[in-house]
């Protein structure tokens, strides 16, 4: 489920606005900017979440509008920098923690190089006083 939507980004920013962008470039922002959104959020909740919260819906409208802006040209403004900025520090504070979403949290989902070892307890201790 996509955090955001074209009807959310003209609310924020006007028809006038995101009527400069293409459909495609639209959607390709607001598909690079889930991704984003979902590789912070899920160092403590598992996604893709069942309900949008509020914060991450206004965080998704800036990354949308960021990814789908090229990055040369006059399209780009430091507005947009600005606001993509803040939000990925907002994210990052949720990845550390630091900023709950108001839903229940979910165990941190073990990364690629976590490595857990279960065994036996020790029977003898080789003489060495373990």
């Amino acid at each position: 489920m996509p955090y955001t939507s074209r009807t959310a980004i003209e609310t924020r920013y006007g028809t006038s606005f995101v009527d400069y962008y293409s459909n495609e470039q639209i959607d390709a922002g607001i598909a690079a900017g889930d991704a984003e959104i979902d590789a912070y959020v899920s160092a403590h909740y598992k996604v893709p979440l069942g309900a949008v919260p509020a914060v991450l819906a206004n965080i998704a409208i800036d990354m949308a509008i960021y990814h789908a802006t090229p990055p040369t040209g006059a399209g780009m403004t430091e507005q947009i920098e600005k606001r993509y900025e803040n939000a990925r520090n907002l994210l990052s504070k949720i990845a550390k923690g630091l900023v709950n979403l108001g839903i229940a949290e979910d165990t941190p989902v073990p990364t690629a190089d976590d490595v857990i070892i279960t065994a036996p307890d020790r029977r003898y201790n080789r003489g060495l006083g373990l």
